[in-house]
């Protein structure tokens, strides 16, 4: 199945209504927001140091911890493909701590936000989904979204191989309708989420211009944001995300009217990215790889 939802500038939205799906790594848009809220109210910051890697939760956040990303690792996707329960995520994170190089160090890291998740727990004293229910969905207006936490929260969704474990996911991995992962991020890009002062922080980016894949001109990340650009010029903010059977991008541009969003599903291998891109009307990069998240 390929399926992608839009709302425009003046908040009109079209596309395939009720489809529910994993959202994979966008998963790390919402412990993001949820986390600079939470700063917000005073629960938390994010710049002491967080034992014990001595990263702070923003380096956490930007994928700047010195951290590695346990998805390159040859025995965890053998062992997804196995079907067998997640390891402890307390051996995870010790193992990468052991592998990790000097804060400051721009490395995509899933067990970098597998301790800001526990972070954001810890300080909120909320399990994900109801961190993530209070910070993030209530106020976006979506309901459709929640934590899978087990197997049997995965049923019924499309793009999901069966047997799979949502633990295998040690940052978490948030499931609901399509239509509500793009009503989300345009609630963030037009303000409703965040005071401006931490938008501004979301959208402070470290260029990675060694990154050049179909569609983008030039990678880039924030907080918790991807932010490409495209061959027009455009600078997108969104998140791209895959797993076991499907993929899934959830992108915005800013425009003079308002923020558009779109929010692209495959679980046919389609190129999401692309997708997402032709649908917010910009024009695509001329190569054909994929970034995933």
């Amino acid at each position: 199945m390929n399926a992608s939802y839009t709302i425009d500038a003046s908040g009109r939205e079209q596309g395939d209504k009720g489809c529910r799906v994993p959202w994979w790594s966008f998963t790390k848009t919402l412990i993001a927001i949820a986390s600079l809220r939470a700063a917000e109210l005073g629960v938390l910051t994010l710049d002491d140091p967080a034992a014990p890697h001595g990263a702070t939760l923003r380096q956490l956040l930007r994928h700047e911890s010195g951290l590695p990303d346990y998805g390159s690792w040859p025995d965890y996707h053998k062992a997804v493909a196995a079907g067998g329960d997640p390891w402890l995520a307390a051996a995870v994170v010790n193992r990468g701590v052991a592998a990790q190089t000097r804060s400051g160090d721009w490395r995509y890291s899933n067990i970098g936000y597998s301790i800001a998740r526990e972070i954001l727990v810890n300080r909120t004293g909320r399990s994900l989904g109801e961190a993530l229910s209070e910070l993030v969905f209530a106020p976006a207006g979506v309901q459709s979204a929640s934590v899978a936490e087990s197997s049997d929260d995965l049923l019924g969704l499309q793009g999901v191989t069966q047997g799979y474990h949502p633990g295998w996911v040690y940052h978490g991995l948030v499931v609901g309708e399509l239509s509500d992962a793009a009503r989300i991020l345009r609630a963030l890009l037009e303000g409703a989420l965040l005071g401006p002062k931490s938008l501004d922080e979301m959208q402070a980016l470290t260029v990675l211009s060694q990154v050049q894949t179909a569609p983008w001109q030039e990678a880039a990340y924030g907080i918790g944001l991807m932010a490409p650009t495209v061959a027009d010029g455009s600078r997108l903010y969104g998140h791209t995300g895959g797993g076991p059977g499907s993929c899934i991008a959830v992108y915005g541009l800013l425009g003079p009217n308002g923020p558009v969003a779109v929010a692209a599903f495959s679980d046919q291998g389609a190129d999401v990215e692309r997708c997402a891109v032709k649908r917010l009307g910009c024009v695509p990069a001329r190569t054909s790889e994929i970034l995933r998240g």
